[in-house]
């Protein structure tokens, strides 16, 4: 099932239109059942506010990583990630890839003239 109402709305009501029967395991909704709708619908309206907030806790760690100049996730060219305990990592300058991005910023300014 998927965890926004937007979504879940139209899929449930094209299934019901083909005849074809719905279980949802987890949260044991049979759209046999004559409270199926209000039950997805209820489920859906829950997970979407589960996401939302998830999506506020994953932000907010990652940005107190990213205050204290930790590594986030992802690879940023010009800088190379290295280990600094505790299973944390730290961006640090790569030298031969801050030549490219430096080259590359004289050429952009020169274009723009």
């Amino acid at each position: 099932m998927r965890r926004s109402l937007a979504d879940t709305v139209p899929i449930t009501e094209r299934l019901k239109f083909e005849g074809t029967r719905l279980v949802a395991v987890s949260p044991r909704i049979d759209s046999h059942d004559e409270q199926s709708d209000v039950m997805m619908t209820v489920h859906s309206l829950v997970d979407s506010l589960y996401i939302k907030e998830l999506a506020k806790k994953t932000h907010r760690g990652l940005e107190g990583l990213a205050l204290q100049g930790l590594h986030t996730g992802g690879k940023c060219f010009g800088y190379k990630i290295v280990e600094v305990g505790n299973s944390r990592k730290r961006y640090e300058i790569h030298p031969e890839e801050t030549l490219i991005v430096k080259k590359y910023l004289r050429w952009l300014r020169a274009a723009r003239r």
